[in-house]
């Protein structure tokens, strides 16, 4: 059903197949076709799969149309004939073992065909394969000959040609660098291992549900990564449902072996086990990035009828073997080799279960959160993202359309750096990214409704809206005023901390960015959010610095800087923008100045920022969220009198001053109402990148009494 899922095609075909390998299964059984009657083809058999694995070479094909030629087909059906050579192989080893009670391991004949049949393989480059083989004939030396060393002489000789290889095969270069860094190309080499990482933690603990995954998102999801597939609709549940069927397929070819009298079935039914074990831990290995990415099927579950018939040929073996009567006399006790290749599988089918749970456990938020993440954009065309609304509720940033194309659109494009910018493989800034769980609708409903919505349509309910500061109007007005100018702009109410307007220029629309249609300025920063982010000198508030400034501090220049500074980056509260990690020394930001020169109109005290002010719960309606707590005295109250006081205009409604840096070529300009005002207290600051003239101030002042009698 997988396979139906990814590719109705495929799925079709694969049917088609499961049903004809059936019948001839059941076929096989119902005829007693036994292995006495296979034992004397052997010969005919290896050397007609070798040779079909060599015609590869020359007459090759693929049936997706790229990728290594490792099929030959005709008229639409296709025959990987790697996979019937592994039967055959297995098959000659395990009477090789069984005829050669003298000879050690390293007899010729068993020399000869592993040579012959893993140099074909490597010819084609398919070192997957190449590893099954090899696991097939130490598996078995060990088996037969408890000879240990063949395992790791084996694994010397792998490990010297793949690092040959490595040197001179791309692929197999591309293949160890992604597995050893799969960060490094995300998006390129490595997108098949990162989106398998982000499937098995997107599938979590129990799946987004059958059907419910997004499969097609992993390239060749059908085939090599099947197990993924069923890791993200099943969950870790599903996915050590199936590590365990293969641990039980491994087990039960063991214990037959182990009753089996006859020496050949004795060693086609450990071997059995070997081959499935091998391959099973391969590929899931190579999907949880624990190894190297090979591209062998998963035995039973990957699409392609070659495997599908092989597998089931391998099965059919056990059954024929176990369900003769064991041998009264033959003693049960398994052998040190056995115990030891049990232990060796069991170990391995424990470590991919480890993987599952650190991709999906504990990298799970990680992962989920990384921009690679496509099924978020995917999700949230379903179910529509919550509103980002102004104070009045009209709508700053919404989703718009039906459910299956939703798109975020902004409808006050100069708000894009404030509220941030939420799209697929590009990320999530600011207001989008911190409020993202509401506004996904993973936070704010009861718990049941959300597992309840999660377990019928794998996805969260629609979002949740969240109510912001911002005055529209004085909005309209702020960005007005700036125009082309470079640089950034606060409105704020000195008393409550509520931030009414924020300018941040150059800017790019979120449509614009979304759609892929923008046209980056020449200056830099147009994403940044320059409210948080941007900085700026200190030494631009030198002459304010001295006014404002204790007793103390304010009989010297340098002490009454380093004081401002202080008070500057001095409980700066977190309201959700992208902040930097660490502001140098005599810099400062534009939120941080917004937070000091409140407390002039405040009467000394720093107001408490605040941005986002409700959310729409919808059990409760509009729950009001608490505003930062104020900073009492963060300027002393006789300084911000006397400040207001000097620095009034004519008008004696506000107070205003400027400052102007020349290294950086930036205006400071800032204004707020003067302590006794009876009506909402305002402060504005406003940056920008340009020089200071004699009408600036003026220019400024009338801008702030249009705002403040607005």
């Amino acid at each position: 059903m997988t396979i139906w899922r990814i590719n109705s095609d495929f799925g079709f075909r694969q049917s088609i197949l499961f049903a004809a390998v059936s019948l001839f299964v059941l076929g096989a059984i119902s005829g007693n076709i036994g292995l006495e009657h296979i034992r004397r083809y052997l010969g005919w058999l290896l050397a007609g799969s070798l040779l079909l694995t060599i015609a590869t070479l020359f007459v090759g094909t693929n049936p997706s149309g790229y990728g290594a030629n490792l099929w030959l087909g005709c008229c639409g059906i296709y025959l990987q004939p790697s996979e019937p050579l592994k039967l055959s192989f297995l098959l000659i080893l395990t009477n090789l073992a069984a005829v050669d009670t003298q000879r050690s391991p390293w007899s010729i004949p068993l020399g000869i065909i592993a040579v012959l049949s893993v140099g074909a393989i490597l010819a084609q480059k398919d070192i997957g394969t190449s590893m099954v083989f090899l696991a097939m004939a130490g598996g078995i030396a060990v088996y037969r000959w408890n000879k240990w060393q063949t395992l790791a002489i084996e694994a010397s000789l792998l490990a010297m040609g793949l690092a040959i290889a490595t040197n001179f095969v791309p692929l197999v270069r591309q293949r160890f660098e992604t597995w050893l860094n799969p960060w490094q190309d995300v998006s390129g080499n490595s997108y098949q291992t990162i989106q398998s990482m982000i499937a098995i933690a997107n599938g979590g603990l129990n799946g987004r549900g059958p059907g419910l995954g997004f499969p097609t998102v992993v390239p060749v999801a059908h085939s090599d990564f099947i197990f993924t597939a069923i890791s993200e609709e099943l969950g870790i549940i599903g996915a050590l449902a199936v590590l365990m069927l293969f641990f039980l397929l491994v087990f039960i070819g063991f214990e037959i072996a182990k009753f089996t009298p006859d020496r050949w079935e004795k060693y086609i039914a450990a071997g059995v086990s070997i081959y499935l074990g091998a391959q099973a831990l391969t590929i899931i290995g190579g999907n949880l990035n624990l190894i190297p990415l090979t591209g062998v099927p998963l035995p039973f579950l990957s699409y392609g009828g070659s495997s599908l018939a092989v597998s089931y040929g391998m099965v059919l073996l056990l059954y024929f073997i176990g369900s003769r009567p064991p041998a009264a006399a033959l003693a049960p006790t398994p052998s040190s080799s056995e115990k030891g290749l049990f232990f060796l599988f069991a170990s391995g089918f424990l470590v991919c279960a480890f993987g599952l749970g650190y991709w999906g456990v504990i990298r799970n938020d990680q992962l989920l959160k990384r921009t690679e993440n496509p099924r978020r954009g995917i999700l949230e065309s379903v179910a529509q993202r919550g509103a980002i609304l102004d104070r009045a509720n009209g709508a700053i940033v919404s989703s718009i359309g039906s459910p299956g194309s939703y798109q975020r659109k902004i409808w006050i494009p100069s708000l894009s750096p404030i509220v941030g910018y939420n799209i697929p493989f590009f990320g999530q800034t600011n207001i989008e990214a911190a409020y993202d769980d509401p506004l996904r609708g993973e936070r704010g409903y009861p718990d049941l409704q959300l597992w309840w919505s999660h377990l019928v349509y794998g996805r969260p309910p629609n979002g949740i809206n969240i109510r912001t500061t911002i005055d529209a109007g004085l909005q309209k007005k702020l960005v007005a005023y700036y125009g082309n100018r470079v640089g950034a702009g606060i409105l704020l109410n000195a008393a409550s901390g509520e931030l009414y307007a924020l300018v941040s220029t150059p800017y790019i629309s979120n449509d614009q960015l979304g759609a892929g249609k923008a046209q980056l300025p020449e200056v830099g920063g147009p994403l940044l959010n320059r409210i948080s982010m941007g900085v700026y000198p200190t030494r631009i508030l030198r002459n304010m610095a001295s006014e404002i400034a204790p007793k103390a501090q304010g009989t010297g220049q340098l002490e009454a800087e380093k004081w401002i500074e202080t008070q500057l980056k001095a409980n700066t509260p977190k309201i959700g923008f992208d902040e930097l990690a660490y502001v140098e020394p005599g810099t400062f930001t534009p939120l941080m100045a917004a937070r000091l020169f409140s407390a002039i109109s405040n009467a000394g005290t720093c107001a408490g920022l605040q941005f986002v002010s409700a959310v729409e719960s919808p059990t409760e309606g509009w729950v009001i969220l608490p505003a930062s707590q104020m900073t009492p005295e963060c300027i002393p109250p006789v300084k911000a009198a006397s400040f207001a006081e000097k620095h009034s205009t004519s008008s004696s409604l506000f107070w205003s001053a400027t400052g102007y840096d020349t290294k950086t070529n930036t205006t400071f300009y800032v204004a707020g109402t003067m302590p006794e005002w009876n009506g909402t207290p305002l402060t504005l600051l406003v940056f920008y990148e340009k020089p200071y003239s004699s009408g600036v101030k003026l220019e400024l002042d009338r801008l702030f009494l249009e705002l403040l009698t607005q």
